[in-house]
C-alpha cells in the first residue's frame, strides 16, 4: 500500500488462504468489494479531506451558534470561524 502496487495488493487481497479467522475473511471480503475504489486511492492523489474539514467545522459552528436570527448572521459568523483561510477553490 505504501508504495502504491496495485497489482501486489490485488495478489494480497484475492489469495485463498485457508488458515485466517473468520474475522480477517470479512476484511478481506470488504476489500474485495471496494478494489476498483482502492485502485484509484493508487492511481490518483486526489482527496475530499479538506472538503470534509470544511463540512466538519461549518457543523460545529451550526451546533455552537444555534438561535442566530437570519442567514446572513449565521453565514458571517462561519465565514469569521475561517479567519481568511480559502473556503472554495
Amino acid at each position: 500500500v505504501q508504495h502504491k502496487n496495485i497489482s501486489a495488493y490485488q495478489t494480497l487481497v484475492l489469495s485463498e488462504n485457508k488458515l485466517i479467522s473468520p474475522q480477517m475473511k470479512c476484511s478481506l471480503r470488504t476489500l474485495k468489494k471496494y478494489l476498483p475504489e482502492i485502485a484509484n486511492s493508487f492511481k490518483y492523489n486526489d482527496s475530499n479531506g479538506h472538503l470534509e474539514g470544511i463540512n466538519n467545522k461549518i457543523k460545529m459552528i451550526k451546533r455552537i451558534s444555534f438561535g442566530y436570527r437570519n442567514f446572513t448572521n449565521f453565514r458571517n459568523r462561519i465565514l469569521l470561524g475561517f479567519n481568511n483561510k480559502r473556503v472554495a477553490s
